[in-house]
């Protein structure tokens, strides 16, 4: 079984799974009509592009950029920056995503505070991360000589518009903030604010991300591609009841590694659920698995090849590279006769077909997503595309895609732990 979806055209060949139930395409409809489904709203919202341009402007000057977040605070900008930055502007790019102190210490002992300008993102502003993080840099930048009063020149907030720590430090110390809308979660968020200022400081318009998205938002609406879109869920749902219940995204690119992992997020939070719609324990999900072609043919294919028949994979192919080699060699060895008159180009797609011949000829199941190039228009397909296949997910399972409650027990025992509970009950 193979199927192809090509979302630079939003093309699609092969067979799905038929019948898909009406109900599916009424609940997808209330839900991205309703406030919870307002990453459907944000490609048209690009009012906010034009609020972080201003800034940018504002804050161009520094040196570093030091983006400060955790999970979907973080993800979706490092997926874009690690996407389609040059080297030298990721060089002058920091993220801190985890609070290990001396990893903290790893990525800032290089770098000067008064060249740098700070991005805390946190929607709910309470995040006990963030927060320490906030309180360890605000003592870091008293330690290098920047005063109270001048944390507004090297602080920037992205926050929900009321309530949370965060709102009551930007009010402290007159810090710049851009908002997170109230109804979006962290995880669907990399089309806001969150994910538009750092594409500026690494030097990508995020203008055509946003059209991207857009625009095969607009295809779902109007061809068949919803049709389609609908007819994968219904597959992965009839497959997830056979025992298929692993996902592997398996983009052809090393580009797209961080890509993998905001897919690893977004997949495991939304669906990853004990209690159904109706409150009834189900403990369903698909788990997420990154790999990259073909890097990891020599490390997981064995695996997928031959191990448990519980995964299906999204092969992640990008048509065209803007760089290639020669492999003529003008040597005398048989054995290297297969190079000639061939470049590199060659053996990465030769790679791939000879995968996806393999996955076919085991009768696995998985399908072929096609890009004609990483561009900023089609990273902002690849992130519509698995938002909206996610929230059909969400619909196949009965689940409620946007929330997490599985996360909050550990939040509430990591309070009590500063509170003085020694872990015993």
């Amino acid at each position: 079984m193979t199927i192809q979806l090509n979302l630079t055209s939003c093309a699609m060949k092969g067979d799905f799974t038929s019948n898909v139930p009406d109900t599916w395409e009424k609940e997808f409809n209330k839900i991205v009509s309703h406030d919870e489904g307002h990453f459907y709203k944000m490609p048209s919202e690009q009012d906010i592009l034009s609020e972080c341009k201003t800034v940018y402007e504002k804050f161009k000057n520094h040196k570093n950029f030091i983006h400060v977040g955790m999970g979907g605070s973080s993800l979706g900008p490092e997926m874009l920056v690690d996407a389609l930055a040059t080297p030298l502007k990721r060089k002058n790019m920091t993220f801190l995503s985890n609070i290990e102190p001396d990893w903290i210490a790893e990525q800032l002992k290089d770098l000067s505070l008064k060249e740098s300008v700070f991005y805390f993102v946190s929607k709910s502003g309470n995040t006990m991360e963030s927060i320490s993080l906030f309180l360890a840099i605000k003592n870091e930048m008293q330690s290098q000589g920047i005063k109270p009063e001048q944390f507004k020149d090297h602080i920037i907030v992205c926050t929900g518009p009321t309530g949370g720590v965060l709102n009551e430090l930007i009010t402290e110390y007159n810090l710049t903030k851009l908002e997170i809308p109230v109804h979006l979660g962290g995880r669907f968020s990399v089309l806001s604010a969150v994910g538009a200022l750092p594409c500026l400081f690494a030097g990508i318009d995020p203008t055509p991300i946003w059209q991207g998205a857009k625009d095969l938002r607009d295809n779902l609406e109007a061809g068949d591609f919803k049709n389609n879109l609908f007819s994968l869920g219904m597959l992965l749902d009839e497959l997830n009841n056979k025992g298929v219940t692993q996902t592997v995204l398996m983009p052809y690119s090393s580009k797209l590694k961080k890509f993998t992992e905001w897919f690893i997020q977004l997949w495991s939070e939304s669906l990853g659920k004990k209690k159904n719609l109706s409150g009834e324990d189900i403990f369903t999900g698909l788990t997420p698995i990154s790999s990259i072609g073909t890097t990891d043919q020599h490390s997981q294919m064995q695996l997928f090849m031959e191990g448990p028949r519980d995964k299906f994979v999204f092969f992640l192919e990008v048509e065209n590279q803007s760089k290639d080699y020669s492999l003529n060699h003008g040597l005398p060895f048989k054995s290297l006769e297969i190079y000639q008159n061939r470049k590199l180009t060659d053996i990465f797609k030769a790679e791939l077909e000879g995968t996806m011949k393999a996955f076919q000829d085991y009768g696995l199941p998985h399908v072929r997503l096609s890009i004609d190039g990483i561009n900023e228009q089609n990273l902002g397909r690849l992130i519509f595309f698995f938002e909206a296949l996610t929230v059909v997910m969400g619909v196949a399972f009965s689940v409620n895609p946007f929330d997490q409650p599985g996360v909050e027990a550990s939040k509430v025992n990591a309070n009590k732990w500063l509170n003085g509970w020694t872990g015993q009950d």
